[in-house]
Protein backbone atom coordinates (compact mmCIF):
# COMPACT_ATOMS: atom_id res chain seq x y z
CA UNK A 1 0.00 0.00 0.00
CA UNK A 2 1.14 3.23 -0.33
CA UNK A 3 3.00 4.64 2.72
CA UNK A 4 1.53 8.58 2.73
CA UNK A 5 -2.34 7.41 1.96
CA UNK A 6 -1.85 5.00 5.44
CA UNK A 7 0.16 7.94 6.81
CA UNK A 8 -2.65 9.89 5.94
CA UNK A 9 -5.33 7.53 7.50
CA UNK A 10 -3.02 6.63 10.63
CA UNK A 11 -2.98 10.53 11.58
CA UNK A 12 -6.95 11.14 11.06
CA UNK A 13 -8.10 7.76 12.91
CA UNK A 14 -5.53 8.54 16.03
CA UNK A 15 -6.86 12.26 15.63
CA UNK A 16 -10.25 10.95 16.18
CA UNK A 17 -9.79 8.28 18.70
CA UNK A 18 -8.58 11.36 20.59
CA UNK A 19 -11.09 13.56 19.63
CA UNK A 20 -14.11 10.67 20.31
CA UNK A 21 -12.52 8.87 23.16
CA UNK A 22 -12.80 5.78 22.19
CA UNK A 23 -10.75 4.01 24.34
CA UNK A 24 -12.17 5.43 27.52
CA UNK A 25 -15.66 4.40 26.50
CA UNK A 26 -14.75 0.91 25.36
CA UNK A 27 -13.25 0.98 28.93
CA UNK A 28 -16.46 2.09 30.47
CA UNK A 29 -18.21 -0.70 28.59
CA UNK A 30 -15.93 -3.21 30.23
CA UNK A 31 -15.34 -1.95 33.21
CA UNK A 32 -19.78 -1.75 33.46
CA UNK A 33 -19.91 -5.57 32.39
CA UNK A 34 -17.68 -6.42 35.05
CA UNK A 35 -19.94 -4.77 37.82
CA UNK A 36 -22.67 -6.57 36.37
CA UNK A 37 -20.76 -9.78 36.61
CA UNK A 38 -20.13 -9.26 40.19
CA UNK A 39 -23.36 -7.88 41.32
CA UNK A 40 -26.36 -9.00 39.04
CA UNK A 41 -29.22 -7.76 40.87
CA UNK A 42 -28.14 -4.19 40.94
CA UNK A 43 -30.26 -2.52 38.57
CA UNK A 44 -27.71 0.40 38.49
CA UNK A 45 -25.09 -1.51 36.65
CA UNK A 46 -27.30 -2.39 34.35
CA UNK A 47 -28.13 0.85 33.48
CA UNK A 48 -24.96 1.96 33.78
CA UNK A 49 -23.77 -0.50 31.03
CA UNK A 50 -26.33 0.68 28.72
CA UNK A 51 -25.83 3.98 28.83
CA UNK A 52 -22.19 3.45 27.86
CA UNK A 53 -23.23 0.57 25.33
CA UNK A 54 -25.06 3.75 23.91
CA UNK A 55 -22.42 6.33 24.26
CA UNK A 56 -19.95 4.40 22.08
CA UNK A 57 -21.90 2.77 19.79
CA UNK A 58 -22.62 6.91 19.48
CA UNK A 59 -19.21 7.63 18.63
CA UNK A 60 -18.18 4.66 16.13
CA UNK A 61 -21.47 6.03 14.42
CA UNK A 62 -19.62 9.05 13.62
CA UNK A 63 -15.90 7.93 12.63
CA UNK A 64 -14.58 8.60 9.57
CA UNK A 65 -14.02 4.59 8.74
CA UNK A 66 -17.76 4.55 7.69
CA UNK A 67 -17.03 6.92 5.11
CA UNK A 68 -13.95 5.69 3.81
CA UNK A 69 -13.81 5.44 -0.21
CA UNK A 70 -12.56 2.15 -1.39
CA UNK A 71 -8.84 2.12 -1.72
CA UNK A 72 -9.04 3.90 2.01
CA UNK A 73 -10.63 1.66 3.09
CA UNK A 74 -8.84 -1.46 1.71
CA UNK A 75 -5.51 -0.15 3.75
CA UNK A 76 -7.23 -1.31 6.90
CA UNK A 77 -8.64 -5.12 4.71
CA UNK A 78 -4.76 -5.38 4.26
CA UNK A 79 -3.95 -5.12 7.57
CA UNK A 80 -6.98 -7.48 8.64
CA UNK A 81 -8.16 -4.46 11.16
CA UNK A 82 -11.14 -3.66 9.26
CA UNK A 83 -13.54 -5.42 11.47
CA UNK A 84 -12.43 -2.99 14.45
CA UNK A 85 -13.40 0.07 13.88
CA UNK A 86 -16.60 2.14 13.28
CA UNK A 87 -19.62 0.33 12.57
CA UNK A 88 -18.05 -2.98 12.00
CA UNK A 89 -16.73 -2.52 15.83
CA UNK A 90 -19.96 -0.97 16.58
CA UNK A 91 -21.90 -4.44 15.20
CA UNK A 92 -19.78 -6.63 16.62
CA UNK A 93 -20.32 -5.29 20.04
CA UNK A 94 -24.01 -5.51 19.92
CA UNK A 95 -23.57 -9.38 18.50
CA UNK A 96 -21.71 -9.94 21.73
CA UNK A 97 -23.40 -8.94 23.98
CA UNK A 98 -27.27 -9.66 22.30
CA UNK A 99 -26.10 -13.30 22.40
CA UNK A 100 -24.55 -13.68 25.32
CA UNK A 101 -27.40 -11.89 27.89
CA UNK A 102 -27.20 -14.49 30.31
CA UNK A 103 -23.77 -15.26 29.97
CA UNK A 104 -21.91 -12.03 30.96
CA UNK A 105 -19.04 -13.36 31.56
CA UNK A 106 -18.66 -14.70 28.05
CA UNK A 107 -19.73 -11.52 26.94
CA UNK A 108 -16.62 -9.52 29.11
CA UNK A 109 -14.40 -12.13 27.57
CA UNK A 110 -14.99 -11.47 24.09
CA UNK A 111 -14.86 -7.84 24.33
CA UNK A 112 -12.12 -7.78 26.24
CA UNK A 113 -9.84 -9.14 23.28
CA UNK A 114 -11.48 -7.12 20.78
CA UNK A 115 -10.00 -3.82 22.96
CA UNK A 116 -7.31 -5.18 23.39
CA UNK A 117 -6.60 -5.69 19.90
CA UNK A 118 -7.88 -2.26 18.98
CA UNK A 119 -5.78 -0.62 21.68
CA UNK A 120 -2.55 -2.36 20.51
CA UNK A 121 -3.63 -0.81 16.81
CA UNK A 122 -4.32 2.04 18.38
CA UNK A 123 -0.93 2.78 19.77
CA UNK A 124 0.44 1.35 16.74
CA UNK A 125 -1.05 4.07 14.53
CA UNK A 126 -0.13 6.50 16.85
CA UNK A 127 3.97 5.43 16.76
CA UNK A 128 3.12 4.80 12.56
CA UNK A 129 2.63 8.80 12.08
CA UNK A 130 5.24 10.12 14.96
CA UNK A 131 7.84 7.22 13.09
CA UNK A 132 6.89 8.76 9.69
CA UNK A 133 6.77 12.39 11.07
CA UNK A 134 10.21 11.94 12.18
CA UNK A 135 11.33 10.64 8.84
CA UNK A 136 9.72 13.39 6.70
CA UNK A 137 7.40 11.74 4.63
CA UNK A 138 4.06 12.97 3.99
CA UNK A 139 0.52 12.35 3.87
CA UNK A 140 -1.32 12.25 0.53
CA UNK A 141 -3.44 15.49 0.22
CA UNK A 142 -4.75 17.03 -2.37
CA UNK A 143 -4.44 20.63 -3.34
CA UNK A 144 -7.28 22.96 -3.40
CA UNK A 145 -10.18 21.66 -6.32
CA UNK A 146 -7.21 19.03 -7.43
CA UNK A 147 -9.56 15.99 -8.41
CA UNK A 148 -8.38 12.37 -8.60
CA UNK A 149 -10.34 8.93 -9.95
CA UNK A 150 -9.29 5.86 -8.62
CA UNK A 151 -9.96 1.90 -9.94
CA UNK A 152 -9.03 -0.96 -7.31
CA UNK A 153 -8.46 -4.12 -9.43
CA UNK A 154 -8.65 -7.17 -7.88
CA UNK A 155 -5.42 -9.05 -8.43
CA UNK A 156 -7.50 -12.31 -9.32
CA UNK A 157 -9.54 -10.38 -12.48
CA UNK A 158 -5.80 -9.95 -14.55
CA UNK A 159 -4.44 -13.52 -12.65
CA UNK A 160 -1.21 -11.58 -11.95
CA UNK A 161 -0.39 -11.65 -15.80
CA UNK A 162 1.33 -8.02 -16.36
CA UNK A 163 -0.28 -8.58 -20.33
CA UNK A 164 -3.81 -8.87 -18.84
CA UNK A 165 -3.19 -5.88 -16.58
CA UNK A 166 -1.76 -3.93 -19.39
CA UNK A 167 -4.88 -4.86 -21.98
CA UNK A 168 -6.88 -3.92 -18.31
CA UNK A 169 -5.61 -0.07 -18.72
CA UNK A 170 -6.45 0.15 -22.01
CA UNK A 171 -10.13 -0.94 -20.77
CA UNK A 172 -9.74 2.08 -18.20
CA UNK A 173 -8.66 4.28 -20.54
CA UNK A 174 -11.50 3.74 -22.86
CA UNK A 175 -14.01 4.00 -20.00
CA UNK A 176 -12.62 7.77 -18.75
CA UNK A 177 -12.17 9.03 -22.40
CA UNK A 178 -15.48 8.34 -23.29
CA UNK A 179 -16.86 10.53 -19.93
CA UNK A 180 -13.96 13.16 -20.42
CA UNK A 181 -15.19 14.04 -23.82
CA UNK A 182 -18.85 13.85 -22.96
CA UNK A 183 -18.78 15.97 -19.97
CA UNK A 184 -16.14 18.76 -21.65
CA UNK A 185 -16.50 18.14 -25.12
CA UNK A 186 -12.93 16.87 -25.43
CA UNK A 187 -10.39 14.38 -24.37
CA UNK A 188 -8.86 15.29 -21.72
CA UNK A 189 -5.38 13.66 -20.41
CA UNK A 190 -5.20 11.66 -17.49
CA UNK A 191 -1.71 11.95 -15.18
CA UNK A 192 -1.50 9.15 -12.54
CA UNK A 193 -1.06 10.06 -9.35
CA UNK A 194 -0.75 6.70 -7.45
CA UNK A 195 0.18 2.88 -8.14
CA UNK A 196 0.36 0.72 -5.23
CA UNK A 197 -0.48 -2.76 -4.10
CA UNK A 198 -1.56 -5.53 -2.79
CA UNK A 199 -4.68 -5.30 -5.60
CA UNK A 200 -3.29 -2.30 -7.98
CA UNK A 201 -4.74 0.57 -7.01
CA UNK A 202 -4.30 3.03 -9.96
CA UNK A 203 -5.08 7.24 -9.04
CA UNK A 204 -5.09 9.23 -11.95
CA UNK A 205 -5.53 13.59 -11.75
CA UNK A 206 -8.40 15.05 -13.61
CA UNK A 207 -10.18 18.16 -13.62
CA UNK A 208 -13.43 18.84 -11.24
CA UNK A 209 -16.01 18.82 -14.26
CA UNK A 210 -15.25 14.95 -14.97
CA UNK A 211 -14.31 13.89 -11.72
CA UNK A 212 -17.75 15.21 -10.52
CA UNK A 213 -19.39 13.51 -13.82
CA UNK A 214 -17.88 10.02 -12.92
CA UNK A 215 -18.75 10.06 -9.45
CA UNK A 216 -22.19 10.76 -9.73
CA UNK A 217 -22.39 7.92 -12.91
CA UNK A 218 -20.59 5.34 -10.70
CA UNK A 219 -22.69 6.47 -7.96
CA UNK A 220 -25.81 5.63 -9.88
CA UNK A 221 -25.09 2.66 -11.60
CA UNK A 222 -23.53 1.32 -7.87
CA UNK A 223 -26.61 2.27 -6.21
CA UNK A 224 -28.84 0.10 -8.93
CA UNK A 225 -26.35 -2.91 -8.62
CA UNK A 226 -26.49 -3.32 -4.78
CA UNK A 227 -30.16 -4.03 -5.32
CA UNK A 228 -28.67 -7.56 -6.77
CA UNK A 229 -26.73 -8.36 -4.14
CA UNK A 230 -28.99 -10.50 -2.79
CA UNK A 231 -29.41 -12.41 -5.61
CA UNK A 232 -26.06 -12.82 -5.94
CA UNK A 233 -25.96 -14.60 -2.58
CA UNK A 234 -28.69 -16.95 -3.66
CA UNK A 235 -26.68 -17.91 -6.81
CA UNK A 236 -23.62 -18.73 -5.00
CA UNK A 237 -25.65 -20.38 -2.66
CA UNK A 238 -27.28 -22.47 -5.03
CA UNK A 239 -23.90 -23.83 -7.26
CA UNK A 240 -22.70 -24.28 -3.90
CA UNK A 241 -25.18 -26.83 -3.54
CA UNK A 242 -25.06 -28.50 -6.84
CA UNK A 243 -27.72 -27.06 -9.14
CA UNK A 244 -26.76 -27.02 -12.83
CA UNK A 245 -25.52 -23.76 -14.88
CA UNK A 246 -28.72 -24.06 -16.59
CA UNK A 247 -30.80 -24.26 -13.76
CA UNK A 248 -29.17 -20.50 -13.11
CA UNK A 249 -29.77 -19.34 -16.10
CA UNK A 250 -33.06 -17.57 -15.58
CA UNK A 251 -31.29 -15.64 -12.68
CA UNK A 252 -28.40 -14.35 -15.05
CA UNK A 253 -31.01 -13.22 -17.33
CA UNK A 254 -32.73 -11.18 -15.04
CA UNK A 255 -29.59 -9.45 -13.64
CA UNK A 256 -27.92 -8.54 -16.91
CA UNK A 257 -31.89 -7.20 -17.99
CA UNK A 258 -32.06 -5.31 -15.07
CA UNK A 259 -28.69 -3.53 -15.34
CA UNK A 260 -29.22 -2.92 -18.59
CA UNK A 261 -32.32 -1.17 -17.90
CA UNK A 262 -31.22 0.50 -15.11
CA UNK A 263 -27.78 1.78 -17.68
CA UNK A 264 -30.81 3.25 -20.17
CA UNK A 265 -31.64 5.21 -17.49
CA UNK A 266 -28.69 6.91 -16.98
CA UNK A 267 -27.64 7.35 -20.03
CA UNK A 268 -31.03 9.30 -20.79
CA UNK A 269 -30.09 11.53 -17.34
CA UNK A 270 -26.45 12.03 -19.00
CA UNK A 271 -28.10 13.26 -22.15
CA UNK A 272 -29.97 15.59 -21.00
CA UNK A 273 -27.08 17.11 -18.83
CA UNK A 274 -23.94 16.94 -21.00
CA UNK A 275 -24.30 18.25 -24.72
CA UNK A 276 -20.68 16.49 -25.60
CA UNK A 277 -18.73 19.02 -28.49
CA UNK A 278 -21.95 20.56 -29.58
CA UNK A 279 -22.57 18.30 -32.47
CA UNK A 280 -25.54 15.85 -32.50
CA UNK A 281 -23.93 13.17 -34.52
CA UNK A 282 -21.46 12.86 -32.47
CA UNK A 283 -23.22 13.21 -28.74
CA UNK A 284 -24.84 10.10 -29.88
CA UNK A 285 -21.78 8.16 -30.53
CA UNK A 286 -20.68 9.27 -27.50
CA UNK A 287 -23.44 8.45 -25.27
CA UNK A 288 -23.25 4.86 -27.31
CA UNK A 289 -20.14 4.67 -25.99
CA UNK A 290 -20.57 5.57 -22.53
CA UNK A 291 -23.33 2.91 -22.64
CA UNK A 292 -20.61 0.09 -23.36
CA UNK A 293 -18.19 1.97 -20.98
CA UNK A 294 -21.11 1.65 -18.26
CA UNK A 295 -21.51 -1.79 -18.87
CA UNK A 296 -17.61 -2.53 -18.48
CA UNK A 297 -17.62 -1.03 -15.25
CA UNK A 298 -21.32 -2.83 -14.42
CA UNK A 299 -19.49 -5.77 -15.17
CA UNK A 300 -16.10 -4.75 -13.38
CA UNK A 301 -18.25 -4.06 -9.99
CA UNK A 302 -19.54 -7.70 -10.11
CA UNK A 303 -16.34 -8.74 -9.92
CA UNK A 304 -14.77 -6.90 -7.20
CA UNK A 305 -13.49 -3.75 -8.63
CA UNK A 306 -13.93 -0.52 -6.63
CA UNK A 307 -13.76 3.08 -7.98
CA UNK A 308 -13.63 6.19 -5.55
CA UNK A 309 -13.43 10.03 -6.40
CA UNK A 310 -11.39 12.72 -4.40
CA UNK A 311 -11.38 15.99 -4.40
CA UNK A 312 -9.38 18.50 -2.10
CA UNK A 313 -11.20 20.75 -0.07
CA UNK A 314 -10.40 24.38 0.54
CA UNK A 315 -9.29 24.63 4.01
CA UNK A 316 -11.66 28.11 4.68
CA UNK A 317 -14.61 25.25 3.33
CA UNK A 318 -18.12 26.61 5.06
CA UNK A 319 -19.22 24.39 7.22
CA UNK A 320 -23.01 25.05 5.33
CA UNK A 321 -23.74 22.85 2.75
CA UNK A 322 -25.89 25.13 1.04
CA UNK A 323 -23.10 27.70 1.14
CA UNK A 324 -20.57 24.84 -0.26
CA UNK A 325 -19.31 25.08 -3.85
CA UNK A 326 -21.53 23.20 -6.03
CA UNK A 327 -18.86 20.77 -7.64
CA UNK A 328 -18.00 19.95 -3.99
CA UNK A 329 -21.05 19.31 -2.92
CA UNK A 330 -21.63 17.40 -5.92
CA UNK A 331 -18.78 14.62 -6.21
CA UNK A 332 -18.92 14.95 -1.56
CA UNK A 333 -22.49 13.27 -2.47
CA UNK A 334 -22.00 10.67 -4.87
CA UNK A 335 -18.65 9.43 -3.55
CA UNK A 336 -21.14 8.16 -0.40
CA UNK A 337 -22.14 5.73 -2.98
CA UNK A 338 -18.69 4.60 -4.12
CA UNK A 339 -17.64 2.45 -0.91
CA UNK A 340 -15.78 -0.30 -0.32
CA UNK A 341 -17.76 -3.36 -1.37
CA UNK A 342 -15.78 -7.40 -0.94
CA UNK A 343 -17.90 -9.31 -2.77
CA UNK A 344 -18.34 -13.10 -2.67
CA UNK A 345 -19.71 -15.71 -5.20
CA UNK A 346 -19.31 -15.81 -9.08
CA UNK A 347 -20.08 -12.83 -11.55
CA UNK A 348 -23.94 -12.59 -12.13
CA UNK A 349 -23.29 -9.77 -15.26
CA UNK A 350 -22.13 -10.76 -18.31
CA UNK A 351 -23.41 -7.05 -20.37
CA UNK A 352 -21.81 -6.48 -24.04
CA UNK A 353 -18.58 -4.73 -23.74
CA UNK A 354 -18.62 -3.95 -27.62
CA UNK A 355 -21.09 -2.12 -29.78
CA UNK A 356 -22.85 -4.21 -32.11
CA UNK A 357 -21.87 -4.31 -35.25
CA UNK A 358 -24.35 -3.06 -38.16
CA UNK A 359 -25.27 -5.80 -40.03
CA UNK A 360 -24.88 -5.01 -44.12
CA UNK A 361 -27.45 -4.76 -46.66
CA UNK A 362 -27.87 -7.23 -49.00
CA UNK A 363 -28.05 -6.61 -52.91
Amino acid sequence: MNVEKLNSLAYDIVEESKKLNYINKFKNVINSLQQVINQPQQQTHQTNLSQHLDELHSALAKSLVNDLSPAWYQALVELEIDDIFGSNLSNQIESIISRNQITPATAQEELSSIFNKFSAKMTGFTNLVSGLKQLEIGYDELEEDECEIGILIPREFFENDFENLTLELKEITFILNNFSELITGEKQSFQIRNLSTTDPLITVGTVVAIAGGFAKTVGWLIDNYKKLLEIKKLNHELKQQGLPEENLKGILDYSNSYMENSIEEIIIKLSKEYKGNGEKGRKNELLNGVRISLNKIANRIDQGFNFEVRIGIPENEVDDEDEQDQDILEIKDASRSLQFMKLEGSPVLSLPEKEKSKSKKRT
